[in-house]
């Protein structure tokens, strides 16, 4: 079989209906894209784009040929796994320790492989589609959006009698699902890829209500297909995975919930679930009948089967089994399951990086002022916190600490901090003071000179830990740097000035 393979991006919420009772105006939406609605879209595309048969679709060989003769499957799209990867219906097999029925890690067994009778009050994970390679397996929730909704007899007037309150819940904006269109014939599909390319699809219920705009992405093939990971060769037990809803029948047309008529042998284990399969034609504007159909997901297990009956179930993996295959019902895996543990874990969409904003040059300019804020913010808080830290001792007289007080003043005002290292080296008998000083550890002298030349003040006490950065727009450190390693040392010094000043008085005040 060859295939068609494409993404499809959920520009809006989507809903098409699953067929369950209640409220007649509220939907709920299934967890997937059916391939009927795709079918429609992709029916829609070709009568926008060809003059429509006389004598209708069904009846035109070509059209007939691609859309109703069952020669093209359009398979369900499935929520997409890392971009590429298709996810299918979780096997029924599957089971955990009831704590870990909503883990985002587990382990469990599968059943079908081997049962395990250690396994503490086993029960089915919260697990609806799955993609599975090997003994791990990546969990897969789509996202949905419920919204309620208000209908008025009237309208702009909501009143009791007139007006209807009703709910959707539909599949939410912004999720990418895999979709496959499969056909024995390339041709077949070479006619249908180019109502594919770039195109927007309408998909669902309340198309004007702004449900069901999906865009068509990472469209690939026509090319080869397999619809699951391959396992190792088969061995005694045969495992036979249900991908799709299927619609069987009995021997005499009653629906049926078993393969085993159809195959000629008896499973040995089954783990299945049945649903309610419906749909709705938008040529007759009417819903279509609803029929019992054995659910995704249903595993069937065999023992012994004969060269017959695996070719049986290697043509229904090809083509699908029972009714509406056209639509992507009645796919199956056949080994698909191998290992009896697995291994589960929620996959999670990775996050996008930011996109970059491109700014006018008022925009950017603006963005710098607000970085440069920031960054002033964060430095006054540092500054702040080390000058509460750092204290001379044995410091040098008043009058000195003011002329270095001066010549910080000066080198700020100049913009070079230079100016403090000549200051400092120009002394003569003060400096011997300076050098008999400590602070935080080493002597003053030491500590205002080395610290300005090698940035030891500024990489110790002031400098952010990370960038400050607006809209893409950082904020300039160069220009701040010298003012406020100016301003520590001004600060330091006169703090000391100060505490000597308040030491003088307390003296003369004793004295007196």
């Amino acid at each position: 079989m060859y295939a068609l393979t494409f993404g499809l991006y959920l520009e809006q919420p989507v809903l098409v209906s699953t067929p369950r009772p209640g409220d007649e105006n509220s939907s709920t939406a299934y967890g997937y894209i059916p391939g009927s609605a795709i079918r429609g879209a992709v029916i829609e595309r070709y009568l926008a784009q060809h003059v429509a048969p006389t004598n209708g679709l069904a009846a035109d060989g070509l059209t007939r040929r691609l859309f109703f003769a069952g020669s093209v499957c359009y398979l369900n799209a499935y929520p997409a796994v890392d971009g590429a990867k298709r996810a299918l219906p979780a096997p029924l097999s599957w089971r955990v320790a009831k704590d870990d029925k909503e883990a985002s890690v587990a382990d469990a067994c599968d059943f079908a492989i081997e049962m395990d009778d250690e396994l503490e009050n086993p029960t089915a994970p919260n697990c609806r589609f799955a993609w599975l390679e090997g003994d791990s397996a990546a969990k897969v929730r789509p996202k949905r959006d419920s919204n309620v909704h208000n209908a008025s007899d009237e309208r702009g007037v909501k009143k009791s009698g007139s007006a209807n309150v009703y709910r959707y819940e539909a599949l939410a904006a912004g999720q990418e699902f895999g979709g496959a269109i499969l056909a024995e014939e390339e041709g077949d599909l070479a006619a249908i890829q180019p109502l594919l390319e770039g195109a927007t699809l309408r998909l669902g219920g309340s198309r004007n209500a702004t449900y069901g705009r999906v865009r068509i992405c990472k469209l690939a093939g026509p090319q080869p297909f397999r619809e699951y990971p391959a396992n190792c060769g088969a061995g005694a037990r045969t495992t036979v995975t249900l991908l799709s809803n299927a619609i069987l029948r009995g021997a005499h047309g009653q629906p049926s919930l078993t393969l085993d008529d159809l195959l000629g042998a008896k499973a040995v284990a089954c783990f299945r679930a049945a649903e309610v399969v419906g749909g709705f034609n938008r040529t007759w504007g009417l819903p279509l009948p609803q029929s019992l159909a054995l659910a995704a997901g249903s595993v069937f297990v065999y023992e012994g089967l004969n060269a017959e009956q695996r070719a049986k179930l290697d043509q229904w993996v090809a083509s699908g089994i029972g009714e509406r295959r056209a639509e992507g019902l009645g796919r199956i895996a056949v080994g698909w399951q191998a290992s009896p543990k697995i291994t589960l874990t929620d996959w999670k969409k990775p996050k996008d990086p930011p996109k970059a904003i491109a700014l006018s040059d008022a925009s950017h300019a603006l963005a710098g002022q607000m970085a440069n804020r920031l960054l002033r913010a964060e430095l006054d808080k540092k500054l702040t916190e080390a000058v509460a830290t750092l204290e001379i001792t044995n410091q040098p007289p008043n009058t000195q600490l003011q002329r270095l007080r001066s010549a910080v003043l000066r080198a700020q005002k100049a913009g070079d901090l230079g100016r403090v290292v000549t200051h400092m080296n120009d002394l003569k008998g003060a400096k011997a003071k300076f050098e008999q000083a400590w602070i935080g550890g080493e002597r003053l002298y030491k500590w205002v000179v080395e610290g300005i030349q090698g940035d030891a003040l500024w990489n110790k006490h002031l400098a952010p830990k990370k960038d400050v950065a607006l809209a893409g727009v950082s904020a300039d450190v160069s220009k701040l740097k010298t003012e406020y390693v100016a301003r520590l040392l001004d600060a330091v010094l006169r703090r000391a000035a100060k505490g000597s000043e308040d030491d003088q008085q307390k003296a003369q005040e004793v004295r007196l």
